[in-house]
């Protein structure tokens, strides 16, 4: 974290940092697998980077690193898990009790209390676990038209590397589907009855502590880019009705499911009272920024076992913000 020092350092202290988590898990061995790499961090790690952060970081409140006001001698950063995982509640709660640290989770409302899975966890883990269950016909049928090939590598029972990057790739094509006939693939040909997301009441005990907040990332977790406008309103009213009925202090900011969105978007947001939308474009918050286009850094378990890494890649997001603001 040498650059703190430096020019750019000095410069972050006029700025704001968001980093974007989804799932803590227990297992370092399942968070480095390809098809979970990306979107896990284990809880060891998580402890790990959370106190590393915290001798270099000002670790604040949401509303507080988006206003860009200095919070005292570092820069201020703020946690924000996307999703609504039940490990956010079992692994990454109480790790953030015992460092004080405050997070803001973004929930897909339609699968809080639910048993019902997020999508691209439940082909990844049926892939993953238990290939052979998977009806290939019925799926290829499900995918005719589309563009995505299905290698008979995937169907494998090797749980190798290789295997685990064919799946990342393969969920990676999915997501792209019109969002009903995904979604309609994922709960009938690999729906397993279990439960990924929290519950209400688990929602309701973490906003006790007073760490942490909640928003909304969407009901269905659908692309909104892929949407009708009325489907988009529909789905954001949907979610925010839920989380005001249920949260006590609800966030003002929205999370983009997978990050998308355009002009139209922001406009909706701000019918509905929201005042700001975050994205997953790399960089710095400022003054500058598109309130309904906010960056953030994501982690992932490569950067959280290696903490020094996340120095870069705060250093590139900061850069990154620099020339998006010179195309401006």
């Amino acid at each position: 974290m040498a650059f703190l020092n430096g020019p750019a350092g000095r410069a972050l202290h006029r700025c704001g940092l968001v980093l974007m988590l989804h799932r803590v898990v227990g297992s370092r061995e399942e968070a480095r697998l390809p098809h979970n790499n990306p979107l896990c961090v284990d809880r060891q790690s998580f402890s790990t980077l959370l106190a590393f952060l915290q001798r270099h970081f000002e670790l604040v409140e949401l509303e507080v690193a988006l206003s860009c006001a200095p919070a005292g001698e570092r820069p201020v950063l703020a946690l924000t898990f996307d999703d609504g995982w039940q490990d956010n509640y079992r692994y990454a709660f109480p790790v953030l009790q015992e460092q004080g640290v405050p997070a803001s989770i973004f929930l897909s409302t339609a699968y809080i209390g639910q048993k019902r899975g997020f999508w691209w966890e439940s082909v990844a883990r049926r892939l993953w676990h238990d290939p052979e269950t998977v009806d290939q016909d019925a799926l290829r049928q499900a995918l005719t038209g589309s563009r995505i090939q299905l290698m008979p590598e995937l169907f494998s029972p090797a749980q190798s590397r290789a295997r685990s990057l064919l799946i990342a790739d393969f969920v990676r094509q999915l997501k792209w589907l019109d969002p009903l006939r995904l979604h309609g693939l994922a709960d009938e040909l690999f729906y397993d009855g279990s439960t990924h997301a929290m519950n209400w009441q688990e929602v309701a005990q973490m906003e006790r502590s007073g760490l942490i907040r909640f928003g909304a990332h969407g009901h269905e977790h659908h692309i909104l880019t892929l949407l009708q406008h009325r489907d988009c309103a529909a789905d954001i009213f949907a979610s925010q009705r839920l989380i005001n009925q249920h949260c006590v202090r609800p966030l003002k900011q929205y999370c983009y499911p997978n990050g998308d969105h355009h002009a139209d978007l922001h406009e909706l947001l701000g019918d509905f009272g929201y005042t700001h939308a975050l994205g997953v474009e790399p960089g710095v918050v400022s003054k500058g920024c598109n309130r309904f286009a906010l960056p953030r850094i994501d982690v992932s378990q490569k950067t959280a076992e290696q903490p020094g890494l996340l120095a870069w890649r705060i250093l590139q997001a900061y850069r990154n913000s620099l020339r998006q603001v010179d195309r401006v």
